[in-house]
């Protein structure tokens, strides 16, 4: 009975780190949300609590629910994430979820053709205007924005 119960509570334990999304765009860049299983408009605003550096809504395709900057330009390594300050975010070749070893709050992972915004920790202090920069099929250097906020600093920001 006891062995039963421990596994049952390191089931509901488990966090899925996830996989990166496939839905790369045939043109152009685009912000891909899958928590919410959306692609959304440059300049939106989104709640932290929408995007994570884990699995979080286990969906049927295991899309890790950070916040993806996507390119129809599928090579490797391209993008950076940018915080509202303008400084760069912390890239990581770990695992999203690393907690010994990924920077907090957020950090940034590469995948061909998209780099994730990922976060592993509370968004207080880092909330504003976060920028992406991708290049298209192009080759040619797109910036994507998106305002990223706590609830209270969202319901501050005029939503």
């Amino acid at each position: 009975m006891l062995r039963a119960l421990l596994l049952l509570a390191g089931f509901l334990l488990l966090r899925v780190e996830g996989q990166q999304p496939n839905n790369l765009p045939s043109n152009g860049v685009q912000l891909y949300l899958p928590y919410e299983n959306r692609i959304i408009r440059d300049y939106s605003m989104i709640y932290a609590s929408q995007f994570y550096d884990v699995d979080q809504n286990n969906d049927a395709n295991d899309i890790n629910d950070a916040l993806w900057c996507q390119s129809a330009n599928n090579g490797a390594n391209i993008g950076v994430w940018y915080y509202p300050n303008g400084t760069e975010v912390p890239l990581t070749d770990n695992a999203f979820y690393d907690s010994n070893t990924n920077p907090s709050p957020v950090f940034s992972k590469r995948f061909s053709g998209q780099i994730a915004l990922a976060r592993s920790g509370g968004l207080s202090g880092y909330e504003g205007l976060y920028k992406c920069i991708i290049p298209d099929e192009n080759g040619v250097d797109q910036i994507l924005v998106v305002g990223a906020y706590t609830v209270a600093g969202y319901n501050n920001n005029g939503m």
